[in-house]
């Protein structure tokens, strides 16, 4: 194997046989037109290419943010993107973050101001090796560097112009890493797509599950196949008492207040359901004065309390001694299920048995389930539409809505028997471990592109 040999550049070390050269060398830098709000429509022909349309690496459509000219079109050609232009946001919260390659459904599309067109000079470049470097960190770096301090921060077309990168002078090793980052592009775009399917089969399943639309096997009078009275089917019903009746002989489902349910489910307050209920000391009995660095009784904060279950980040301790004073919000050794107070209100997770002691924080209520209550069946439920509406409605604050011990103990939730419970959590669980593996899989990718940019970028590691 041939031994590389660098030099030192403007841009760190690059091998002897590569060149740094900047992006206006490399391509023709066109912003885009102030299109009149006059021309601009909803619907039409034309679409136009703005900045809210571009992401991370991608072009996004909807019928949202999609907006087309209304105009005569002949003296705007210059703006018509090609396939192969790359375009980047030139302002907002994420400048210089949101850039993509145009592909060939995109062609077409008018580039509106504040959006830069990068179009390579030689047409055997690839655009593909630029891309690499414009979603590097290194880019995002030197336009943070760069990019004003105003209310809607934003970089100029010579910022851009003037950003210089290292490149192989022979055009097929630019094409082979380019190839090779492309490769592992495509197993991460995979992988998410199916992350997405995953989590769209599960939401599909807790609302089927969780309103004993379908039943699982071995529940249900008839061992449940999943069928449910239609509205045409209650509509045949003339009167409620005949509709309730017909429901519950031929479908073994019921009519209720809060709708139709399982004829043999019911909807039970939080309160009977609790063997103990306990919310977080006033703010006087856990202040910072309070606080150890050593890893004692564990504070349990809002941020805690993630949507997908315990997130690890914000770490605050309190001393044993400390802790038996405000002995009533310790939580139980046992499986304990923690409800937000706030942001937002009712989020529910289950207690994680990682540390020696927890201890409520003020924002967070804790429910020792009794023997009626699979605690994993509540937090999945308390994602339900149903138990979703109720915090909302009782909920005080117009900013930040927030819920209480006092309010969450009269929530209804729907309620099979514990068995069913426990079937029905152990198959979200399930899925819920299926998802968090393709999570740490998709990590691990992302983890391996990010090592390869800086390997192959800088010549580190020859394609030869």
């Amino acid at each position: 194997m041939k031994e590389t040999k660098f030099k030192q550049t403007e841009v760190g070390m690059i091998p002897s046989d590569w060149e740094v050269k900047s992006v206006g060398q490399l391509t023709n830098v066109l912003t885009g037109f102030p299109f009149p709000g006059n021309t601009i429509l909803e619907n039409g022909n034309v679409r136009l290419l703005r900045g809210v349309n571009i992401t991370e690496g991608q072009i996004r459509h909807s019928d949202d943010i999609d907006r087309f000219y209304s105009g005569n079109i002949e003296s705007l050609r210059e703006y018509a993107l090609r396939e192969d232009d790359l375009v980047i946001g030139m302002d907002g919260s994420k400048v210089g973050k949101n850039s993509a390659i145009i592909h060939k459904n995109e062609s077409g599309n008018l580039l509106v101001q504040r959006v830069a067109r990068l179009r390579v000079k030689n047409s055997k470049q690839p655009i593909s090796y630029l891309f690499y470097f414009i979603s590097s960190n290194n880019f995002i770096a030197y336009i943070d560097s760069l990019k004003t301090n105003s209310a809607i921060p934003h970089i100029s077309p010579a910022d851009i112009r003037n950003y210089t990168i290292p490149l192989p002078s022979k055009i097929e090793e630019q094409q082979r890493i380019a190839n090779a980052l492309s490769d592992v592009d495509s197993l991460i775009a995979n992988l998410e797509k199916l992350i997405a399917k995953k989590k769209n089969i599960k939401q599909g399943a807790m609302q089927q599950l969780l309103t004993g639309e379908k039943r699982l096997p071995g529940f249900g009078s008839d061992e449940r196949t999943g069928s449910h009275p239609t509205d045409e089917r209650r509509k045949e019903c003339h009167s409620e008492r005949s509709a309730k009746r017909e429901v519950e002989e031929s479908s073994g489902y019921k009519m209720t207040e809060l709708g139709m349910i399982p004829s043999d489910w019911e909807f039970v307050p939080v309160s009977e359901l609790a063997k103990d209920m306990a919310d977080g000391p006033f703010g006087s009995n856990l202040k910072k004065e309070h606080y150890t660095s050593d890893p004692q009784t564990r504070i349990i904060q809002l941020s805690n309390i993630g949507e997908n279950g315990w997130e690890d980040e914000n770490t605050k301790y309190t001393t044993f001694e400390h802790a038996k004073t405000i002995a009533r919000c310790i939580v139980p050794k046992e499986e304990s299920i923690l409800v937000a107070k706030m942001m937002p209100a009712g989020r529910a997770i289950i207690c994680p048995k990682k540390e020696k002691q927890y201890v409520l924080g003020s924002d967070v209520i804790r429910i020792t389930a009794n023997e009626k209550l699979n605690s994993k069946y509540f937090v999945y439920t308390s994602k339900s539409d149903a138990y979703l509406k109720q915090i909302s409605d009782n909920t005080q604050g117009s900013t930040r809505q927030r819920t209480s011990i006092s309010k969450l103990r009269k929530i209804l939730i729907l309620l099979p028997s514990l068995a069913e419970q426990t079937a029905i959590a152990n198959v979200l669980s399930d899925m819920d471990t299926e998802i968090s593996a393709l999570e740490t899989k998709l990590a691990k990718y992302r983890k391996l592109k990010t090592g390869m940019m800086q390997q192959l970028l800088t010549g580190k590691i020859r394609l030869l």
